[in-house]
């Protein structure tokens, strides 16, 4: 309802390619991404599991391991030729706004992880691998903010630093608290 008020259409990019009629079978018959991981669940629980479901399973496998990021060549194909100006996309649980400019897709960028980024704004959505262009408001490739990412990795290197410390002084308490168990035997 509340997309409606919107009038854009929700999309999504996870698709099998139509050309692959095993495949499509396979996952019409668990069209959803839970329905396709419970049955992959029940066929590793089961003993007696029949030569076509461990086959089917094993493919529909493979395919969830290859699309992971929720995007596949045939979804983003198709988003490419039904979006016409911009819409919602659904994908890896997260809503996000995409706009077409220029025959190109662009989604709006909201990780957090891209707050240092001054005048970051859009993500080319032209590759499924996410090796992509970003730009800023005007669809102008934006250089990275060196600084902004130098933080980001002094960030996370102090973060990985404390823990190393932490685990370390955890561990030199563990070894004194043996040493004195065995210099002056159990405690009761």
């Amino acid at each position: 309802a509340a997309f409606e008020a919107t009038c854009l259409p929700v999309v999504h990019g996870w698709m099998v390619d139509p050309d692959d009629t095993e495949l499509t079978r396979i996952v019409t018959q668990s069209p959803t991404y839970n329905q396709c991981m419970e049955r992959l669940v029940r066929a590793q629980t089961k003993e007696d599991i029949d030569a076509q479901e461990q086959a089917d399973c094993q493919k529909l496998q493979q395919f969830l391991e290859s699309s992971a990021h929720q995007l596949t060549p045939t979804g983003l194909w198709h988003l490419h030729t039904t979006v016409d100006t911009a819409a919602v996309l659904f994908r890896n649980n997260h809503f996000a706004t995409v706009v077409k400019h220029l025959e190109c897709l662009y989604v709006l960028v909201t990780d957090a992880g891209y707050a240092d980024q001054p005048g970051l704004v859009w993500e080319r959505l032209d590759v499924i691998d996410g090796d992509t262009e970003y730009t800023n408001a005007q669809f102008e490739t934006h250089a990275p903010a060196y600084d902004a990412v130098d933080r980001q990795a002094a960030r996370a290197a102090a973060e990985q630093e404390a823990i190393n410390q932490a685990t370390q002084a955890s561990l030199q308490g563990m070894v004194v608290a043996e040493t004195a168990v065995l210099k002056d035997g159990p405690t009761k």
